[in-house]
């Protein structure tokens, strides 16, 4: 059963846990780059968004605080990289091989922005897109990890996915709500984690 019940304002998200709060990272070149995104349009509610159910899951799922904190970090930062793609092709309908190189870049661009202050969030962000029809980037290059970091990019990458499949955006249309859980439930598994996390989801407002 998809819990919509109590809807949360987008400007709410980022409020809703005092941890989230407390997740703001204390690296001053972080810190720029993370006011930077906020004028991205094309990418911060996509983050604000992945960071509540990113918090959301972890309190459904029990984990410590640590493990909580470095999850909702990761969601934070795992598309800082994007600031280096240019606009024009976040937004375009129809990538060439070479534009969605660019685009696929930015996870290792995360990574490595991330990496030298905070290790464990780094290893996260790079698996993100591990759980996918063509999963980016060859992971062989920045392992090995820890059953740990791989069962927290598995959290990151659904609740990633989640929102980029429901979410409208400017070069594809919203996907329905059967269509997502089936999409998801092929690569994740678990119908009740995927059921839990599109109905977060569906408590986000405008």
């Amino acid at each position: 059963m998809l819990d919509f019940a109590t809807r949360i304002s987008q400007k709410d998200l980022q409020n809703n846990y005092l941890y989230i709060a407390a997740a703001q990272p204390k690296s001053g070149l972080l810190r720029e780059q993370m006011e930077l995104l906020k004028t991205k349009d094309e990418i911060y509610p996509h983050t604000q968004r992945v960071q509540f159910l990113a918090g959301e899951l972890a309190k459904h799922k029990g984990m410590g605080m640590t493990n909580t904190m470095d999850l909702v970090r990761a969601a934070e930062l795992h598309d800082i990289g994007k600031l280096l793609v240019p606009d024009k092709i976040l937004e375009k309908k129809e990538l060439s091989e070479k534009e969605m190189k660019i685009v696929e870049q930015h996870v290792v661009t995360s990574y490595e922005v991330v990496k030298p202050f905070m290790p464990k969030v780094a290893n996260i962000i790079i698996g993100h897109h591990r759980y996918q029809e063509h999963p980016y980037p060859d992971l062989s290059l920045y392992g090995p990890f820890t059953l740990e970091e791989v069962e927290q990019q598995k959290n990151l990458s659904l609740v990633d996915k989640t929102d980029a499949l429901l979410s409208e955006r400017s070069y594809k249309p919203a996907w329905t709500i059967s269509e997502t859980r089936s999409h998801l439930i092929s690569f994740f598994g678990n119908p009740e984690l995927v059921d839990f996390v599109i109905g977060k989801w569906g408590t986000i407002g405008a």
